[in-house]
C-alpha cells in the first residue's frame, strides 16, 4: 500500500492472462527498480492453464501489487459463459480459496496522488471495464467514446493507467494522459512500463524469450 504517499515512480503490468513466467520476471525487475509501488490493470485469469493463473495470483499477492479487477475477473465472479481464442477459460473451482478471495476483493478502480497530479488505475475507462481507447482511434471513434468524454470533462485526473485493449499506448486528451500497459500475451507484443512522474517520462520494456529489453521512452508532460 502507498499509505497516502505522493507517488514519484511506479511500475505497471498490463493484461496478464496467466503468463506466470513473464510476470515473475517483471516483478523481480520491478523489485530492483526503486519504485514507490507496482500496478496491475487486471485480466489476470484466462491463460493457457489454471496452474499458471494460480501462480500469477500468488505472485501479485506476494509482491503486494496494487491490482484492479478486469472484465475477465468480473465474468468469473458472475458466472458469465464465454469462449476465447487465445487462452483457456479459468475455472473458479481450480483456484485456491485464497486466490478466489483475492479476486473477489479486487476493486474496479483505485485512485492515487502523484507529483504531477491525480492518477486513476482501472482496467478499461473508469468503472467501465469494457471501454478503452485504441492507438488508431480518431475522429468519430473518439467523439462517440462517452467514457473518455466523461473523464476529460470531469477534469478529476491527470493520468489514467489502464489495459483491456492489449495495446501499449500513451495519448493525451486535453489535460488527461492515458497510459495503456499493454499485455503479457506472447502473440501480442508483451510489455510493461515504468512511469516517472518527476521527470514525466514513461519507459516501456519488451519481454522477449525470458529477456527484458528496453523499448520506447515517451514524455508525458
Amino acid at each position: 500500500m502507498t499509505n497516502g504517499k505522493i507517488l514519484q515512480r511506479v511500475g505497471a503490468v498490463g493484461d496478464i492472462h496467466g503468463e506466470a513466467k513473464s510476470l515473475k520476471l517483471i516483478l523481480e525487475f520491478f523489485s530492483n527498480s526503486n519504485l514507490d509501488c507496482i500496478f496491475s490493470v487486471g485480466d489476470i485469469i484466462d491463460g493457457q492453464n489454471d496452474d499458471d493463473v494460480e501462480e500469477c495470483l500468488q505472485l501479485l499477492q506476494a509482491y503486494k501489487v496494487l491490482t484492479v479487477k478486469g472484465n475477465h475477473e468480473r465474468w468469473l465472479l458472475t458466472g458469465v459463459n464465454y469462449d476465447l481464442q487465445y487462452c483457456v477459460v479459468t475455472k473458479k473451482e481450480n483456484l485456491s480459496a485464497e486466490s478466489q478471495n483475492f479476486i473477489y476483493r479486487l476493486p474496479v478502480i483505485r485512485e492515487f496522488d502523484t507529483t504531477s497530479g491525480k492518477l486513476l488505475l482501472c482496467h478499461g475507462l473508469g468503472f467501465n471495464d469494457m471501454a478503452g481507447v485504441w492507438p488508431g482511434d480518431y475522429g468519430y471513434a473518439l467523439e462517440a467514446n462517452l467514457d473518455l468524454l466523461k473523464l476529460t470533462m470531469e477534469q478529476r485526473y491527470r493520468f489514467v493507467i489502464n489495459g483491456h485493449t492489449h495495446r501499449r499506448m500513451v495519448r493525451k486528451f486535453d489535460n488527461l494522459t492515458i497510459i495503456n500497459a499493454g499485455t503479457l500475451v506472447p502473440v501480442q507484443e508483451p510489455c510493461f512500463f515504468i512511469a516517472d512522474f518527476v521527470d514525466q517520462i514513461v519507459q516501456f520494456y519488451d519481454v522477449k524469450e525470458n529477456n527484458i529489453i528496453k523499448a520506447q521512452q515517451i514524455a508525458i508532460n
